[in-house]
């Protein structure tokens, strides 16, 4: 997909984004499940993705699945694992089911994964 851009006058930002550790209940509540999620995975032996392996689901409205995925991934990092989501499915009344696996942390250049530490 290609990303169209845009002329505009420049707008005056001066704030600087900074990023925040505090997790909100939501959240925290993610968390919570990403670790039942990693248990269960563990104990499955660390099976790979798919339909056979320790899944978690949530059904949340069209416009929420962007932000949802990213608490899931969020909430990942702090399990030290990565998550691999499914094709997104419409219920019958239109709401979007967001399913994912766990999987091993990709190893980074330099870096061992928490398997080798």
């Amino acid at each position: 997909m290609a990303i169209k851009l845009h002329e505009a006058p420049e707008i005056a930002q001066n704030e600087i984004r900074t990023r925040t550790n505090e997790r909100d209940e939501f959240q925290q509540s993610v968390d919570h499940e990403v670790g039942t999620l990693k248990a269960a995975w563990l104990k499955a032996s660390k099976p790979a993705p798919g339909p056979k392996a320790p899944y978690h689901r949530y059904v949340v409205e069209k416009d929420d699945r962007t932000e949802l995925k990213n608490v899931v991934r969020r909430a990942a990092r702090l399990h030290e694992v990565a998550v691999v989501f499914f094709k997104d499915a419409v219920t019958e009344n239109g709401l979007y089911q967001v399913k994912f696996n766990l999987t091993p942390m990709p190893v980074s250049n330099g870096s061992q994964s928490t398997d080798q530490k």
